[in-house]
């Protein structure tokens, strides 16, 4: 387990390009490495376990700026939409919005009259 640790620790600090296989491959490799504590090669759980937190971490830091970056290019301000005028509200609402528009200010009426 402590050489499969090892292995896997390597392997994911090349892996983080590749979030979702970085973070799998790095936390088996840590997962490994703790369970080969104790083994005749605790040297390479160790070395495994501490590249596969590297792995994780950079793995995690690179998801992370990637929906970042994502965000940032499917919004920019340039996007935002002018407030609508009356006229614009009238054409777009549908009739039944409308009619139910007209009820609510009968029964605003209605009520500020009592």
């Amino acid at each position: 387990m402590a050489i499969a640790s090892f292995i896997l620790g390597s392997v994911s600090l090349g892996a983080w390009i590749n979030p979702m296989a970085g973070i799998a491959v790095s936390t088996a490799g840590l997962v490994l490495g703790v369970l080969g504590k104790g083994t005749p090669h605790e040297a390479f759980a160790l070395a495994g376990v501490i590249m596969s937190i590297i792995g994780l971490i950079t793995s995690i830091a690179h998801a992370a700026a990637r929906a970042r970056l994502r965000d940032r290019k499917n919004f920019s301000p340039d996007q935002q939409q002018e407030p609508a005028d009356a006229a614009t509200i009238e054409r777009d609402v549908p009739p039944i919005a409308v009619n139910q528009k007209e009820i609510l200010e009968r029964l605003l009426r209605e009520l500020e009259q009592k």
